[in-house]
């Protein structure tokens, strides 16, 4: 899907603060291998409408790869292979746009991006689309079922990650089916009650309307149950600023806490968040023993973590337990007022 039109030069500052997102970011298993030294007329070759050369382009700009980095450069002759027709260029397109890389952020275009690229038979970029359904990233609202669709398209075209990686199932149901019953349960205790009632109030569902700030209190309410799929969500609402104050230190406090409790969706949010020192510190120790932990309770996404060059050569240790700089203190055993 062409843009009217990319940022055509940055700063130096801006460039500088682009290339560290960059290093920041792990480059997409998909991405393209770049030549170490790219081929005469490549730009031109590219300018006159070859996908595939705009796409070798886009690739060796991102990676610097015999030629300078040049992340706007990399963003625009990516946009120009997606519009000559390359499922890929699309893919790195929407990754790029993602991660702000080149211009600036811009999650719902990335979506877009991604189910042109999908559609195009791109198995990653289908991969990557299921991950925003799930999340509602770049959405109005989650999507489970629209990120298994996408998840199996994914399988199907061979990207392995489809197979295992399934939507999050839906909190148990409490005896009682409705709201009001959910809340009286929850004051008194139960989990499953809390994270009924929240789903509800963050999807918008059962005759309720969409109240992000109560999802989060409800979720925390669960996680102070010692609900440890309560804790995912309510790291995952800090980490994006749904309904509550964005913190990258919070989330991982609460990541912790999903973890500790079983939850392995917070063992491997957390073991992200040390990899590239998201509101703590910076540790491929510590996230390779968060992404063993999953891994050890059966989750496929933590075994395939412990693979990438980055966690597989480090020191298998425990990770800290001091408190993120910027997360506040926590407060979730006190009880909520107003569920």
């Amino acid at each position: 899907m062409p843009r009217q039109s990319l940022r055509p030069f940055a700063t130096a500052a801006g460039l500088l603060l682009a290339a560290l997102d960059a290093s920041a970011a792990e480059l997409p298993r998909w991405l393209p291998a770049a030549p170490q030294n790219a081929p005469a007329g490549l730009a031109a070759a590219c300018d006159a409408g070859k996908a595939d050369a705009c796409l070798t382009l886009a690739a060796s700009r991102l990676r610097g790869a015999g030629i300078p980095a040049d992340l706007a450069g990399a963003l625009e002759a990516a946009n120009s292979a997606c519009q000559a027709g390359s499922a890929g260029g699309c893919a790195l397109d929407a990754w790029m746009l993602q991660h702000g890389l080149g211009d600036e952020q811009n999650p719902t275009t990335a979506v877009l991006l991604y189910e042109q690229a999908c559609d195009g038979g791109h198995a990653g970029a289908c991969y990557e689309l299921g991950l925003a359904r799930e999340e509602g990233e770049g959405l109005n609202e989650v999507d489970p079922a629209g990120a298994a669709v996408a998840y199996q398209r994914a399988c199907r075209g061979g990207d392995a990650r489809g197979c295992g990686h399934a939507p999050p199932p839906a909190p148990a149901r409490a005896p009682s089916s409705s709201s009001a019953a959910y809340a009286r349960e929850c004051e008194a205790g139960s989990p499953a009650a809390c994270l009924n009632l929240a789903a509800m109030c963050e999807d918008g569902t059962g005759g309720l309307k969409r109240d992000l700030p109560r999802a989060a209190r409800l979720y925390r309410e669960a996680c102070r149950w010692h609900g440890g799929e309560g804790c995912f969500h309510f790291g995952r609402l800090a980490e994006k600023g749904k309904g509550t104050e964005k913190s990258a230190g919070q989330a991982a406090t609460y990541y912790r806490q999903a973890c500790d409790e079983g939850e392995t969706r917070g063992c491997m949010r957390l073991g992200e968040a040390y990899l590239v020192g998201r509101g703590t510190v910076k540790s491929a120790s510590a996230a390779r023993q968060l992404f063993q932990a999953a891994c050890d309770h059966s989750d496929p996404d933590g075994c395939a973590a412990l693979q990438r060059p980055a966690v597989a050569g480090a020191k298998l240790e425990e990770p800290p337990h001091a408190a993120p700089e910027d997360a506040p203190e926590d407060d979730a055993s006190q009880p909520l007022d107003g569920l």
